[in-house]
């Protein structure tokens, strides 16, 4: 049951758009050398609030609740609210278009309004490995990383 909350909720959150100048940008990437971060999932914005203090924490806040639930779910693993029987892995994967067999970590990333980007730490745990766009197995000694302290 919880699971099914869970997609309902990734679902409707995918199914909104805004063009509101302050909303909520919630994303798991991981850090790249030309550009400050590659993008491998956007939680869509169900939030839209100020940009003081106040609202960037709301922000971070609600981008973490998110991302924690993603992963007590089955991170990587859960079907994308896109469709196509697509996971969030197999999107993550098309996103970075490139092939990754050894596993990559990931971050999230909130911003609020516009303003830069803050990493929020670990993004999913477990390594993100892709081969020919799709998500799969990590062939490497470590595949999930330990919890955060």
């Amino acid at each position: 049951m919880r699971a099914v909350v869970v997609l309902s909720l990734l679902a409707l959150a995918a199914s909104q758009t805004s063009d509101a100048p302050n909303e909520c940008a919630c994303e798991i990437g991981t850090p790249n050398i030309d550009k400050e971060f590659t993008v491998l999932y956007s939680f869509s914005s169900i939030w839209e609030g100020s940009c003081d203090h106040k609202g960037e924490e709301l922000c971070r806040r609600q981008c973490r609740d998110s991302s924690n639930a993603l992963e007590e779910n089955g991170g990587w693993m859960v079907l994308a609210p896109e469709g196509d029987n697509m996971t969030i892995g197999d999107v993550a994967c098309e996103n970075l278009g490139r092939d990754e067999t050894l596993g990559i970590e990931s971050q999230l990333y909130s911003s609020v309004c516009d303003l830069p980007y803050h990493e929020e730490g670990h993004g999913i745990r477990d390594l993100l490995c892709c081969e020919d766009g799709l998500q799969v197995e990590c062939l490497g000694p470590i595949t999930t990383l330990p919890p955060m302290l």
